[in-house]
């Protein structure tokens, strides 16, 4: 290592420009994925019965609900998303 050489060439301003926004922008999105797992974990998840007594339903129409993709749960179908239930209460109360 030592006795490597570094060699400097000249690239017109433009192309340096455009391999640099490439570099930011390809960062920016890798931190922009990264981030949202980070979020999706941070998010509060409810059982089905604690859900329905959330939204002052029966399990049954929960579930109808989910069906119906009112409601969003995790991909096991096993837990609501908290986030969920309070975009339901925005858009339809």
């Amino acid at each position: 290592m030592e006795n490597e050489k570094i060699e400097f060439v000249q690239v017109p301003l433009k192309t340096f420009e455009y391999k640099m926004e490439s570099i930011v922008l390809r960062t920016l999105r890798k931190y922009e994925r990264i981030r949202a797992v980070e979020k999706k974990s941070e998010e509060t998840l409810l059982t089905k019965s604690k859900a329905a007594k959330t939204l002052g339903v029966c399990y049954n129409t929960l579930s109808n609900m989910i069906d119906k993709g009112l409601i969003k749960t995790t991909l096991d179908h096993k837990k609501i998303l908290q986030s969920s239930i309070d975009e339901y209460y925005k858009n339809n109360r």
